[in-house]
């Protein structure tokens, strides 16, 4: 028997020849230039683009991004998205897309992958921020307890100890560093882990019978600045431990919530407006009043303006007392919305509510009308807004309430909306293109940009004060905060 040799048999002449024809034309066929060097390859770089974050809420994001030249060939470009390096959309076309099921406390760092079926990419990042806002507020009823919620996904973050028989009745919490601090009925102020909604330690000075005024605390350089009943008090921010105090029971009960500039902070009576040295509390100056001032005046330069029960509008020096100028507008005390309305100052201009004559924006230096909308006015108007250059008012009606916004700079209506809460009466707060407008049994959340409702912070009873943010570590008040200035 004959071996059997392993390996390949020749080729016939004739199929040899054929072969050799059939690699030479398929050589020629591919262009010298495409062809992979040492160490290269055929793959190339598209053209670069940018990724943008058109919105980001508690459970999703919107992106955008631009479009990615393929200069090379035909082959169309289509996108990848992965978070956090993981892939969550292929064979994109339409350059923007919505992301699902994302976390409000989770940040993600995003990547958008341009790519061809030739093997050409690019790719250019984006990032979402964690969402890190948080609303707080005081309740009275069934218990007294300050409330922590979300401003994104509208859940309780924590609820305080019940500090009853105390009571928290209109005056806007402060937020400092990691500390709230908010006027209590019978304890003067008190002081919470924003955290936690822990306390930390509650104002026990014997100064004064101590009896809320509805008014707000302010905080400036280590100390809070107190209006209770017939006394005004500094105290340590840190412990609570009283720096100085002023009391007098001959002009009525303290109401207005304090404002501060860099060497006096400002209180006032019902029938005066007082100026106290911000280190001492000794007296600087008194300006009497005839009628009761609105509870929230505001600084601007060098002035101290607010409106009163008299109809009118007055701005003093804050360093002398004297009387720069005032607007009569012979509004009946009923109808008078700048008694009950804050001012608030948009560039150089004084911008309130002047009762059924509308609203104002007022120069802040003369006085003098810029513009009028005599549309948008009356008892029931909160204080307005400013978010950019527009206003924002809520308005407390019937049959229903609403919420509004005007342009600043001359007054026009922007847009006008019904709002789902009932008797919006708080100041709206403008955050990164939201309004949060307190109202009975709710928070309601709008699109500052056009009205739309965006959801509702839910709480269980009534409260009766106004709101504080602080969104992405920056803090936002109401008008009627003397933290606003």
């Amino acid at each position: 028997m004959k071996p059997i040799i392993s390996g390949t048999h020749p080729l016939p002449p004739a199929s040899q020849l054929l072969l050799f024809i059939l690699l030479l034309i398929i050589g020629c066929s591919v262009p010298h230039d495409d062809l992979p060097g040492p160490g290269e390859n055929n793959h190339h770089a598209l053209s670069s683009f940018t990724v943008s974050v058109v919105d980001r809420s508690a459970h999703s994001a919107v992106i955008e991004w631009t479009e990615s030249i393929n200069p090379y060939n035909s082959d169309t470009v289509k996108y990848n998205i992965s978070l956090n390096s993981q892939l969550v959309r292929q064979n994109r076309i339409q350059r923007r897309d919505t992301l699902y099921n994302l976390s409000s406390t989770t940040a993600y760092d995003g990547r958008v992958l341009a790519f061809t079926r030739s093997g050409d990419t690019m790719s250019a990042p984006f990032y979402l921020e964690k969402l890190e806002g948080m609303v707080v507020f005081g309740e009275d009823e069934p218990g007294s307890r300050i409330q922590c919620y979300s401003l994104y996904d509208y859940v309780r973050v924590w609820q305080s100890p019940d500090f009853a028989p105390e009571f928290f009745d209109g005056g806007v919490p402060i937020i400092q560093n990691d500390t709230v601090f908010i006027n209590s009925q019978h304890s003067g102020v008190l002081a919470l882990n924003f955290s936690t909604g822990q306390k930390i330690w509650a104002e026990t000075s014997p100064v004064y019978a101590l009896n809320s005024t509805n008014t707000s605390p302010i905080y400036k350089n280590g100390k809070i600045y107190s209006t209770i009943e017939y006394g005004f008090h500094a105290i340590n921010s840190s412990n609570g431990q009283l720096i100085w105090s002023y009391s007098t029971t001959a002009y009525g009960a303290f109401i207005i919530s304090p404002v501060a500039s860099a060497n006096y902070v400002f209180t006032g009576t019902a029938s005066q407006l007082i100026a106290l040295n911000i280190n001492s509390g000794t007296v600087a100056w008194q300006y009497s009043l005839p009628a009761e001032p609105c509870r929230n005046p505001v600084l601007y330069n060098d002035l101290i303006i607010f409106g009163a029960a008299d109809g009118k509008v007055y701005a003093i020096n804050q360093n002398t007392g004297i009387l720069v100028w005032s607007r009569d507008f012979s509004v009946s005390y009923n109808n008078l919305g700048a008694h009950h309305v804050a001012p608030t100052i948009y560039g150089n201009t004084v911008i309130l509510s002047v009762g059924n004559k509308g609203t104002f924006a007022l120069n802040a230096f003369t006085g003098a009308t810029v513009w009028n909308n005599p549309s948008y006015g009356g008892p029931n108007i909160t204080s307005p807004t400013i978010g950019g250059s527009t206003v924002y008012f809520a308005a407390e009606g019937y049959p229903d309430d609403k919420i509004c916004a005007l342009n600043a700079i001359n007054g026009q209506l922007l847009w006008e909306k019904t709002t789902p809460a009932a008797n919006t009466n708080g100041t709206a707060i403008y955050s990164n293109n939201r309004l949060y407008v307190p109202a009975y049994l709710g928070i309601a959340t709008f699109d500052a940009s056009n009205g739309n409702f965006l959801g509702y912070i839910a709480y269980l009873t009534y409260s009766g004060l106004q709101i504080v943010v602080r969104d992405h570590d920056a803090v936002y008040y109401p008008a009627e905060s003397g933290m606003l200035q």
